[in-house]
């Protein structure tokens, strides 16, 4: 079972072959929605192009470019992994901005652990 994706915490970005991209700290977690600091690795490098012109097609609202990127990106299979090896929920929908800001969606409408936050479950 996934380890939930918890504020102030950071994971390694890898793609769909096991490629490290890069570490993930979360900072800020809406519903489904998470925003991190991302700290690219030496691998990322094969890949920064395609967020690049994301960005680009994002600020520019080239929305059937947009879809083309998405997709490239989703063809990646990039998925978070916890500092012990533990996987974490299916992510979608990333977005990595000036190479140092990411955004992604947690898939299937998992829900973030905020008990450090609220105390509550």
């Amino acid at each position: 079972m996934p380890i939930p994706i918890r504020v102030n915490s950071s994971y390694r970005l890898v793609d769909g072959g096991n490629r490290l991209l890069g570490t993930v700290t979360v900072l800020e977690i809406v519903d489904s929605r998470v925003k991190g600091q991302f700290t690219p690795a030496p691998d990322f490098e094969r890949v920064r192009e395609i967020f690049e012109e994301l960005e680009q097609a994002i600020n520019q609202i080239l929305m059937a470019e947009v879809d083309e990127l998405e997709g490239k990106i989703e063809d990646l299979g990039l998925h978070l992994v916890a500092s012990d090896g533990s996987q974490t929920p299916t992510i979608h929908h990333v977005q990595i901005f000036e190479g140092k800001t990411i955004y992604f969606r947690i898939r299937g409408g998992y829900q973030a652990d905020f008990t450090e936050l609220t105390g509550r479950r």
